[in-house]
């Protein structure tokens, strides 16, 4: 004989009615609650509260804060939804100084812009005012007056545009560890040679050279320096003679020793 419990069919009716019915609450909440979080969310992106909130600017150091909004053309009127991260950069980029831009959106209205300027290769002294070259070449007329900030060299004498041009290709080509310890620039031309100019270091020597090759000939200056010692001052030249390249040292110290010796005698 069958031992197993036999349940009747009319105890088990009310407790599958229950079950159906919380099923059909429980889906009934979901549904509401899916359709209310609808509405809320259609009624906020058409409100003012989907408004960019706040903008950031990271990453400039000499284009303001201000610019590079304007340029963005965001504000707290844009509506958050509808700024294009592409179309904003592009923009942005259209800057002369602005070699990169990015854009991140937070939920839920702020905007994070990161920006990468092009680095200054020299600045160049006009009539009492400093104008600064980009890395890219272009040279920022608009924004004469301002600062060296001590970042690149300073150019000096420099009034033939055709070799100004020539000197920038050069100076994008040289390392920034280089690059940093070049003082002033002065373009120093003679009758025989117009390529002609003389580097200050900002350690004290002084380097003549022709314009042209500067970048490959200058890689040589740190371990020239290096075997010249701390106590050594004068100038490195690094001109071509005859065809021939060979650096050579003129000692300060010596010459003027040898000056007091002549006028010793």
């Amino acid at each position: 004989m069958d031992k197993r419990k036999v349940v009747n069919l009319e105890d088990r009716l009310p407790k599958l009615k229950e079950q159906r019915k919380s099923r059909a609450n429980r889906r009934l909440i979901i549904y509401m609650s899916v359709f209310f979080i609808l509405i809320l969310f259609i009624l906020y992106t058409q409100s003012s509260l989907s408004n960019v909130a706040k903008i950031n600017v990271e990453g400039n150091e000499y284009t303001s804060k201000k610019e590079i909004i304007k340029a963005s053309d965001l504000s707290t009127h844009t509506s958050f939804f509808s700024v294009d991260s592409d179309d904003v950069s592009k923009k942005i980029k259209e800057n002369t100084q602005i070699k990169s831009a990015s854009i991140e959106k937070a939920f839920p209205n702020k905007i994070n812009i990161h920006v990468k300027e092009y680095d200054r290769v020299a600045y160049v002294a006009d009539d009492g005012k400093f104008i600064p070259i980009l890395e890219n070449g272009e040279i920022l007329k608009s924004n004469q007056g301002e600062d060296t900030h001590g970042d690149a060299p300073l150019l000096v004498g420099w009034n033939n545009g055709e070799r100004l041009e020539e000197m920038i290709k050069e100076l994008i080509k040289i390392p920034d560890s280089i690059a940093h310890s070049i003082s002033e620039i002065e373009y120093t031309p003679t009758d025989v040679n117009k390529m002609f100019i003389t580097l200050y270091m900002n350690d004290g020597f002084e380097v003549t050279a022709n314009i042209e090759d500067l970048s490959k000939k200058i890689l040589a200056y740190p371990q020239i320096v290096s075997e010249l010692g701390p106590e050594a001052a004068g100038v490195i030249d690094f001109e071509v003679y005859d065809g021939l390249y060979d650096p050579y040292f003129k000692d300060d110290k010596k010459e003027d020793e040898a000056e007091e010796a002549e006028e010793a005698q």
